[in-house]
């Protein structure tokens, strides 16, 4: 990655986590009998979310997983480091949805013209970006995007 993708890295993971005293219902209505259920969801969650943000200062800020190259700086993931790196920018991109009110349309315009929504707006797009981007290296795609279509004939 180039020096403005390793920065806008940084800066994103540095949000993480995003919400953590967030309360995650397990049902759309209002249920009693679950608020025990979702009272162990959320210090589970939370909990959760403290260890990947150590991992996180740990490995990602502080650690050898950046290192400089001749053309950028390369990540270099080992064991469940990739797993982790993907929940912590899906925990970055949902909560950033989610605090955005759940919009159905995330590319609609309005999601970045109210001032105090464009930080969410940007976190939730950068997230998705990077995850995107590790995804395709994960199945050791050479470019994100759709895979080119085979001109063979079966």
């Amino acid at each position: 990655m180039g020096t403005k993708e390793k920065a806008f890295f940084g800066r994103l993971l540095s949000f993480f986590p995003l919400d953590l005293d967030s309360s995650p219902r397990l049902s759309r209505a209002e249920n009693p009998a679950l608020a025990d259920a979702e009272a162990l969801l959320k210090d589970s969650l939370r909990e959760h979310n403290l260890d990947l943000a150590g991992w996180v200062r740990l490995h990602l800020a502080e650690g050898e997983a950046l290192r400089s190259t001749r053309s950028g700086w390369r990540l270099t993931l080992e064991g469940d480091s990739a797993d982790r790196l993907l929940q912590v920018l899906n925990g970055l991109r949902v909560g950033a949805w989610s605090m955005l009110g759940c919009p159905e349309k995330i590319d609609d315009e309005s999601l970045s013209e109210r001032p105090g929504d464009v930080p969410l707006f940007a976190i939730m797009t950068l997230a998705g970006q990077f995850e995107m981007v590790l995804l395709h290296a994960l199945n050791n795609s050479t470019s994100p995007g759709p895979e080119p279509e085979s001109s063979e004939q079966a």
